[in-house]
């Protein structure tokens, strides 16, 4: 009788190995070490191709995949043609496979458009039309280059696109309209709200999640991490070769957090954001004590979910205030709408009736976007132009990149950072523990407005570093 090699979860040492990663992969680290493929375990006979045993948690399924259908480290991509933090994402992957050798890594994509636009779910739909005439990744490549310029009506352009990757037209056209390609995507989006995200970029890595577009480095030490515990698994006995994804998806997803919360994407920290410069404020900067910097896009659902919940904390309390940051994930003209009259709203008593009122879950008004009109009208809000809408977007995105924000929604509480749609608790301890520690140093220091600002941010920065050696 031929003994079996024992399952994965059941095996201590790589088991507790891999948790001991885990905070790695969603808590980041400051640097990569040496690729895979520059380890010795790389410099070993190649072996035979094995079936992977897929994970019933994150299924590969038959998704789009690049790569060896072997792969020791599978990414498990989610994104949306429409966001511009996916197309940086994109990129920054295909960097980073290109680090690894042949069989080390292989990259998943999955559909998750936030809208139901028609240039969203349209591109999609190229992509996988595409995909049937094995142009899947060319074509995911050209939508992202050009997701800026796609009009609300885009098939023709998506046509163009097609022709320049020599794609048959006619079958192309029909693929796009079948039914089976809008199922592949559905399935996708069924998934996602499976594993609870919440929005996009999102990746898993062998079942651990890594939230927005984080920088190279971030990945290729995770992915390095855990080549090098799953080989040395293999190699021991205590994993076998086939299973190396389903099991380590099983350890990983266990411990990853993908609904966002108080947990830090990589790198980032608590940061100093210009909430005294000439923005859309809900309050005067000199009537707050408690400052959040949102970085949001309402034509995102996260984003809308994550303003209902500024609502909330921002009514309990008068010394709430919350500043925005346009980090806009298409170019939809009612969308864009919605930002430009933010910025139009003369009064932080406008800025909170036009935010709240978008927020509400029962207007519909990216679907109707005479709601909108009618309520600007009402309401007296006249949006800027868009000229002037376009050096506003311009520099909130330098403030992103200075700060760190790689998806939406983003927020710092008096510097300290949230991603994601927290739980609702999460978001109301923050500021009421930040509420506590203001009101008592502004009554001790005599400080208020930017000032007192500026001495919580440096605070909390102290209390997340630490006492120093």
């Amino acid at each position: 009788m031929t003994k079996t090699k024992p399952r994965f979860q059941q095996t201590f040492p790589i088991f507790a190995i891999l948790l001991g990663i885990a905070g790695f992969v969603w808590g980041g680290c400051s640097s990569a070490p040496e690729t895979a493929g520059e380890t010795e375990s790389a410099e070993a006979s190649e072996p035979e191709a094995v079936e992977l045993v897929d994970s019933d948690i994150i299924p590969v399924a038959d998704s789009p995949q690049k790569g060896a259908e072997d792969a020791w480290v599978t990414l498990v991509v989610f994104a949306d043609f429409q966001c511009p933090f996916c197309a940086r994402l994109a990129a920054t992957l295909d960097e980073v496979v290109d680090q690894f050798d042949d069989g080390e890594v292989r990259m998943v994509f999955k559909h998750f458009p936030l809208d139901g636009s028609a240039e969203t779910s349209r591109a999609a739909l190229a992509v996988e039309a595409a995909g049937e005439q094995g142009k899947f990744w060319e074509m995911h490549d050209a939508v992202f280059d050009n997701f800026a310029q796609l009009p609300d009506d885009p098939d023709e352009m998506l046509v163009e696109l097609a022709a320049s990757l020599e794609l048959d037209e006619e079958q192309f056209r029909r693929d796009m309209n079948s039914p089976q390609m809008a199922e592949r995507i559905d399935g996708d989006q069924q998934l996602a709200q499976e594993l609870q995200l919440t929005g996009v970029p999102a990746v898993f890595v062998n079942g651990g999640f890594i939230s927005g577009a984080q920088p190279a480095e971030v990945y290729a030490a995770v992915i390095n991490n855990i080549y090098e515990i799953l080989t040395h698994g293999v190699e021991t006995g205590e994993v076998d070769r086939e299973d190396v994804y389903r099991s380590s998806v099983e350890t990983l997803h266990d411990h990853a957090n993908p609904t966002g919360g108080t947990d830090e994407p990589a790198e980032m920290s608590v940061q100093q954001i210009p909430v005294a410069d000439e923005r859309p404020e809900t309050r005067d900067v000199v009537e707050a004590i408690v400052h959040i910097g949102a970085f949001l896009s309402f034509g995102d659902d996260p984003s809308l979910k994550f303003q209902r919940q500024l609502d909330e904390v921002a009514d309990e309390s008068d010394d709430v205030r919350v500043v925005y940051f346009h980090v806009l994930h298409d170019e939809d003209e009612t969308v864009r709408l919605a930002h430009r009259a933010l910025e139009g709203a003369e009064s932080p008593a406008q800025v909170r009736e036009l935010v709240h009122w978008l927020g509400d879950e029962d207007n519909d008004w990216r679907d109707e976007p005479e709601l909108l009109d009618d309520f600007l009208d009402d309401h007296q809000i006249s949006a800027v132009d868009d000229a002037e809408f376009d050096a506003i977007v311009e520099a909130d995105y330098r403030v992103a990149d200075d700060v760190g924000v790689y998806g939406t929604p983003t927020s710092f509480v008096n510097g300290i950072p949230l991603v994601g749609v927290p739980e609702p608790p999460e978001l109301q301890e923050v500021v009421e523990e930040q509420l506590a520690l203001a009101s008592r140093i502004a009554e001790i220091k005599d400080l208020s407005g930017e000032v007192l600002y500026e001495e919580m941010v440096q605070g909390n920065q102290q209390r997340k570093e630490g006492p120093s050696q």
